[in-house]
């Protein structure tokens, strides 16, 4: 099923907010991909999915939504000093 930019967008920052724990860490793309799509999952079946996968609609929705969460400056581009780059993110203190 395809989402709206909104809804993913409102499952990415619950998650990136610690409000809805993802199934996987959030610290990078893929990771947070999956775990959107879990969650998605989960509210819609009403019980914990794991390995769900968005659709290619929602895979192309949410490569824009992590781009905009970056140019908004709620996210940044590596994990640490040692994960500077992309994959890795994290949230900035102005997201937090």
């Amino acid at each position: 099923m395809d989402h709206s930019y909104e809804e993913l967008g409102s499952v990415a920052l619950d998650i990136l907010a610690g409000r809805e724990k993802g199934t996987w860490e959030a610290s990078q793309y893929e990771h947070l991909k999956k775990s959107i799509s879990d969650a998605l999952e989960t509210r819609s079946r009403g019980q914990q999915t794991v390995n769900s996968s968005l659709s290619a609609h929602d895979s192309e929705l949410f490569l824009e939504l992590f781009w905009d969460l970056f140019r908004q400056g709620i996210i940044t581009l590596g994990l640490n000093d040692y994960n500077r780059e992309f994959p890795w993110f994290r949230v900035t203190p102005f997201g937090k």
